[in-house]
């Protein structure tokens, strides 16, 4: 059988070196009859590796059904992967990180009875265990190390498979513990290739590869890593955090784009395979879309927290309709010359790494020196067997042009015109079409072996040597058609800055002035291009027109019709079910989306109190009575709790939309829980609290579990901390509520630890503590000390400001005083009887229903729908679908009306009947007209 092996540089398949230029790509969030397209254009943007995530919380929904079939068949998108000559790295977590919901673990696992995730618990290892044999019954036969008759390589396209994600603890003895079963799993299961792990060392396993991840100081820490982990190939997952975006906060796409190639470049130049995360766009059309934790990074530009849209717009080669991304051609041109020229990487010297400035630090990695007005100029280089290769790195336009002294000698003079970044080659292989002695002009790629193609400033001139045979040419002008020469039976490309942009291949020639092709194989024109060049493997070049692009018919929508339901907004709904008390959304059957709580109870006199809902999340639309008191909890245009009510004396009842928006992806997000799952509480300010600054003691915060993100176990503890005193005598709960706080703590009661803060500063953290948890202090006197982790900047003063700690006086409700009522589906509405008509004149754009409301539209689709988006920004939040499918959730605007957005949602191709009439359907939370979408 073939086997998966590796050395310090690079992996073995059958024998071969196999060097990884990679592009993420969720097929969960793709439809299935777009995988193929999605992976030619990868393939021609220059990877040879797609890294995929296993998404569990998808895989399996509920506990042992498991789903392996359409967007979810893992076998078959495997199967294109290998059609294509794609290796893959697989990612089967169980946490996968970012964008899914909990990091990918599902929901119930919380429920299912494990106390402790991602760590030694035996029922979460148990349900691992399950999940693992699930998802690699599929992808075992597909692995590098089993012949595969139909493959071009002969075998399997799994090279790789990760395991875990960020385990970022330092705690040797759960670590080994925990990780070392997850390598059990695997290895029991059918993994014969080669484990990862993306711990960036914080953890790791002998077993295993640790890769690095991140997008900062690349140079440094894949040096680093090199040092320590000498006998593993270097892997960076690169992953630029500010890409994501968020509801209400929309990255600065372009500029972080245009930043990538010099990240690459640094990968390359330390050695490492370059593994780019998110490379495709998508919809989490079914909500699996999660939560970022706002966090500090190493440039000094924060992360914001909150929650990640449902669109997936970090797609940085292609869109969520595969087109390709305006602004990645510098991008796409590296990967390709990475991939072409891959043995020259292969084969380089794994320790040879000469003292050079870091261009990390030199580009805003690290905070630049006052006085410098520009990064110096940087030279990174790296050499084998398979020849060598020299990165420039020259932010200042005035150091664009430089002389290269090579190893004989020779000066090379380069120039990389408008660009600051370029990249050279010296005694290179030409896949056994000749060699490559030297050249001024960067290589791009190499098309089916038979075509090299170089490029380098307009009108500059360059020079080359194949073989010993020295060549001058002359890069092509602005406007000048792309140059060809056929020198020492080598088929040359040379093309300006501007025409590299926007090349890409297709088959056996290379078209200049396109950007890739659309979903009908057509290429897709550059800005402002007309025509194109095709260049053959023999050099001919022919310009051809662009076909004629006819203006689609838009598809018109007509014959709304709303449906209301006021009895789950007062509670008198037949529909609700009675609970035994408060309980989690997934614990009522809901795994996402929506579900109804109602609570009744008897006021004894009318009074103003302070109502508070301390074991709640993440979206609570509150109704008392019948009447909007607003919207809490977390995400944009949510008030924080407790909200203050008149109450007259008598009966009352509180009805609760409860929406899971999305659990943390790293650390312990995928504990948390959605709904209502504790008490109401009428709750009062408790007198005589005093908030200081005050010394820590030194106190282990590992008893409190084995996973602390972050944490060093031998780490001396901080030294000070928040104090706040009280005295409480009574035997009434007490809810400690910490506002916003933004820095991971570890908090202690009389000097024990009992909690641990995550650092969230866009949510609140409360604790409310029981009176049995409260018994034993002397007097009633209680100190509560919250400490700060080492290394995160705070003001405790400021902090101090925002605690506040509450008395739970009464509990709204309680035996029999609970029901709760499932939203019904998209399926259940369709069914139903009682709709009407939504009027369509003037003034009714934002005429809302009494609250929230389903509303129907039949869509008419032309003949030859082409891409169709849903624009619903004049709606306010909620879900659509069409004929029944999810389409994902928008959010256009806050309750009060203040915009949030995007919303846009794509309408995948395999939904579309053409020429046909289908079923548009929306659920808004205000109930805003639906006549302007």
């Amino acid at each position: 059988m073939p086997s998966v092996t590796y050395d310090g540089q690079s992996l073995f398949v059958k024998g071969r070196r196999a060097w990884l230029v990679g592009a993420g790509f969720e097929y969960a969030l793709t439809p299935p009859n777009a995988w193929a397209q999605r992976l030619d254009a990868l393939r021609r943007d220059g990877a040879n590796t797609v890294v995929a995530s296993v998404p569990w919380l998808l895989h399996e929904p509920r506990p042992g059904r498991f789903a392996f079939e359409g967007r979810l068949d893992l076998a078959r998108f495997l199967e294109l992967c290998e059609e294509r000559r794609l290796w893959v790295v697989l990612r089967i977590g169980p946490a996968i990180g970012e964008p899914f919901d909990g990091g990918g673990i599902p929901p119930w696992v919380v429920e299912s009875g494990a106390k402790r995730l991602r760590e030694f618990d035996e029922r979460f290892l148990e349900r691992t265990s399950a999940f693992y044999r699930a998802a690699l019954a599929h992808a075992a036969p597909l692995q590098a190390s089993e012949l595969r008759p139909h493959g071009r390589r002969g075998v399997g396209p799994v090279v790789a498979i990760s395991i875990e994600h960020r385990w970022r603890c330092d705690h040797d003895a759960a670590g080994l513990r925990y990780l070392g079963e997850l390598v059990r799993f695997a290895r029991e299961n059918g993994a014969k290739v080669p484990l990862l792990t993306s711990n960036q060392l914080w953890q790791t396993i002998e077993s295993a590869i640790d890769c690095w991840e991140g997008c900062d100081e690349l140079l440094a820490n894949l040096r680093q890593l090199r040092t320590i982990q000498s006998a593993s190939p270097r892997i960076a997952l690169l992953r630029d955090p500010h890409l994501a975006s968020t509801w209400g906060a929309a990255p600065d796409r372009r500029r972080r784009l245009a930043e990538l190639p010099r990240r690459v470049a640094e990968t390359l130049a330390a050695g490492a395979m370059p593994l780019l995360l998110d490379a495709v766009g998508g919809v989490h059309a079914e909500r699996s879309a999660g939560r970022r934790l706002g966090q500090p990074v190493a440039s000094g530009e924060a992360i914001e927290g909150g929650y990640f849209e449902a669109i997936e717009p970090r797609g940085i080669l292609a869109d969520l309709h595969g087109r390709p991304i305006e602004g990645s051609g510098d991008l796409r041109r590296l990967l390709w010359f990475a991939s072409s020229f891959a043995p020259l990487f292969a084969e380089a010297e794994p320790a040879y790494q000469p003292i050079a400035i870091d261009p990390g630090a030199a580009s805003g990695g690290r905070a630049r020196p006052r006085r410098r007005r520009h990064a110096p100029t940087t030279l990174l280089s790296l050499r084998g067997p398979g020849g060598q290769v020299a990165f420039l790195f020259a932010e200042d336009p005035a150091d664009r042009v430089a002389e290269l002294c090579l190893d004989d000698g020779r000066c090379l003079r380069v120039d990389l015109g408008d660009a600051a970044l370029g990249w050279f080659v010296c005694g290179v292989d030409l896949r056994g079409r000749g060699h490559l002695d030297y050249s001024s002009l960067s290589p791009m790629g190499l098309l089916e072996r038979r075509l090299l193609i170089l490029f380098g400033p307009a009108a500059s001139e360059g020079f080359l040597s194949i073989g010993g045979s020295h060549l001058d040419v002359k890069v092509p002008g602005r406007s000048a058609k792309p140059l060809t020469i056929v020198h020492r039976e080598i088929t040359i490309a040379v093309l300006n800055e501007a025409q590299s942009r926007t090349a890409v291949a297709d088959g056996e020639s290379l078209l200049v002035g396109c950007l890739g092709f659309d979903e009908a194989g057509q290429p897709i024109p550059a800005p402002g291009v007309k025509e194109f060049h095709r260049i053959a493997l023999d050099g001919t070049v022919v310009r051809e027109a662009l076909p004629k692009r006819r203006n689609p018919r838009l598809p018109t929508i007509d014959s709304w019709s709303v449906l209301a339901d006021p009895g789950c907004i007062d509670g008198s709904g037949p529909r609700f079910a009675t609970l035994d008390g408060p309980a989690s959304l997934w614990s009522c059957g809901v795994g996402s989306g929506y579900g109804w709580y109602r609570v009744r109870f008897r006021q004894p006199k009318a009074a103003k109190v302070h109502l508070d809902l301390p074991e709640a999340g993440d979206r609570l639309r509150i109704h008392l009575d019948g009447t909007l008191l607003g919207v809490f909890g977390a995400g944009p245009g949510a008030a924080p709790l407790p909200v203050e009510v008149s109450l007259g004396a008598g009966e009352h009842g509180l009805s609760i939309l409860a929406e899971h928006l999305g659990r943390l992806a790293e650390g312990h997000g995928a504990e948390a829980r959605s709904g209502v799952w504790g008490p109401i509480w009428e709750t009062q300010p408790l007198a005589g609290v005093k908030v200081a600054p005050a010394e820590a003691p030194a106190v282990d915060p590992f008893k409190l579990r084995g996973f602390m993100p972050g944490l060093i176990h031998s780490e001396a503890p901080p030294e000070s901390g928040l104090s706040i005193t009280l005295t409480h005598r009574r035997k009434s709960p007490l809810l400690l509520d910490l506002g916003r706080w933004p820095v991971p703590a570890t908090l202690l009661h009389n000097g024990a630890a009992i909690h641990r803060l995550i650092g969230d500063a866009s949510a609140r953290a409360t604790l409310r503590l029981a009176a049995a948890q409260l018994e034993g202090a002397t007097a009633g006197r209680h100190e509560f000390i919250v400490v700060p982790d080492h290394d995160h900047e705070h003001d405790l003063k400021a902090l101090a400001k925002q605690v506040r700690v509450w008395e739970c006086v009464r509990e709204i409700g309680g035996a029999g005083a609970w029901g709760f009522a499932r939203r019904q589906s998209a399926a259940e509405i369709r069914e139903q009887t009682t709709w009407s008509p939504v009027s369509t004149g003037r003034g009714t754009a934002n005429r809302t229903a009494l609250g929230p409301a389903w509303f129907r539209g039949s869509v008419s689709i032309p003949p030859s729908p082409g891409t169709i988006e849903i624009d619903l920004s004049s709606m306010s939040k909620g879900e659509a679908y069409l004929d029944g499918v999810p389409l994902g959730t928008y959010f256009s605007r806050t309750s009060d009306g203040k915009p949030v957005g995007p919303s846009v949602l794509p309408v995948p191709t395999e939904h579309l009947v053409a020429g046909g009439t289908q079923e548009l359907l929306l659920f808004d939370e205000d109930g805003l007209s639906p006549t302007q979408v």
